[in-house]
């Protein structure tokens, strides 16, 4: 799991993909997300839960909700990445609930609307932008029952995973950035593992994997470099762990198709 930094950010931070084809590994941020599938199902797992996203269906994904979706070849999936400050009202509104689903439907002339302001064409300006964004959060709130939500420390979690993103590559432990963050080793421990589900050392192992597989993408590098650079002490421990995440050795990476490549 990874946090992006990119999507976290607030003055009005916008933007906006369309994918297919395409399998997104879990992550979270700070900002808002939305989604609206155009064509096909495609399958969206917002912390344990899992729907599967129909054409002609959005889905809301909150502030620090850790998610992931896969858009199998032949769907089409748009999604906008947005910050709170585009609708603070909501955002403030929301911030200690969530709805009891994360897809939902609008009426047709809603649907029409958005698909022509904020998806096709150019870009949309940012009054445009806020009004198309509250006309969503709209919609979301008519369909979806509103459950409290848990209160956990996601500023604290944010940090963690952002010094993991920055510190991958060399000797990092857990009792080392607890040191360093002024924490105790034991409830870093228990806010990772009971709040988030994340056990450290594996989530610096998937840091490692993933920035692996960009140096094999590039080509010219000795096996021996690949693991020294990425932050693994041994070739064999590099191989060991590269299996254990992807389900393939890293000489099976290289050989499989690109398509068949888990992510």
């Amino acid at each position: 799991m990874t946090f992006q930094s990119y999507n976290s950010r607030a003055n009005n931070n916008y933007n906006a993909y369309t994918y297919s084809n395409l399998k997104w590994p879990t992550h979270f941020h700070t900002n808002f997300e939305l989604m609206y599938a155009f064509s096909g199902n495609s399958l969206l797992k917002v912390n344990e839960a899992e729907q599967t996203l129909r054409e002609g269906e959005f889905a809301f994904v909150l502030p620090n909700q850790i998610h992931s979706f896969q858009v199998p070849k032949g769907s089409l999936l748009w999604v906008a990445v947005f910050s709170a400050d585009f609708v603070p009202d909501f955002s403030a509104f929301m911030s200690d609930k969530q709805g009891s689903t994360f897809v939902f439907y609008t009426d047709q002339t809603t649907a029409d609307f958005l698909t022509e302001k904020m998806m096709q064409g150019g870009e949309p300006s940012h009054l445009l932008l806020s009004g198309c964004l509250s006309v969503a959060c709209d919609a979301f709130l008519r369909e979806a029952e509103l459950l409290p939500r848990k209160v956990r420390n996601d500023d604290l979690i944010c940090r963690i995973l952002e010094y993991i993103s920055l510190h991958f590559t060399e000797n990092i432990t857990l009792s080392g950035m607890a040191e360093e963050f002024g924490y105790e080793y034991h409830y870093l421990s228990r806010l990772l593992g009971q709040n988030y589900d994340i056990n450290f050392k594996q989530c610096v192992n998937e840091y490692r994997v993933n920035f692996a597989k960009k140096k094999m993408g590039k080509g010219g590098f000795t096996q021996k470099q690949i693991a020294s650079a990425s932050g693994f002490q041994s070739v064999r421990t590099f191989n060991e762990v590269f299996k254990s995440v992807t389900g393939l050795t890293p000489t099976e990476y290289l050989a499989a198709k690109p398509s068949a490549v888990p992510m």
